[in-house]
């Protein structure tokens, strides 16, 4: 692994601790209703789409348990088709799929070599 991939596995922890102060304490609904949310949750999994796309195939190769064509497919919807985001998508993705995520980034950055 790379110093760049530390970095942007770096990148991909504080996006979802980012995600996951913004959404403390409330519910779908609430996340619904509420534009800085939604952008800010919009913002943050844009730069977690980005920074997976420029991990090095063959660390990425060691977590294939992980979507990574689809983490960065999202981050494309995100800047290019933005006039439909889709947010319950968002929501759900947040709430259900990001300590998948997590982990592996974790467990990546853990094991750079020095």
């Amino acid at each position: 692994m790379t110093r760049r991939d530390a970095l942007r596995l770096e990148d991909i922890l504080r996006s979802i601790d980012e995600i996951r102060f913004v959404l403390n304490g409330i519910d779908r609904e609430a996340f619904m209703s509420d534009v800085m949310r939604r952008n800010s949750v919009s913002m943050s999994i844009l730069v977690i789409s980005e920074a997976a796309r420029h991990l090095s195939a063959s660390l990425k190769s060691t977590r294939s348990d992980i979507p990574w064509a689809d983490v960065a497919a999202i981050g494309n919807i995100i800047r290019h088709v933005y006039f439909r985001i889709d947010y319950d998508a968002l929501w759900t993705i947040c709430t259900t799929r990001l300590d998948m995520l997590e982990g592996a980034a974790r467990s990546m950055l853990d094991h750079i070599d020095d």
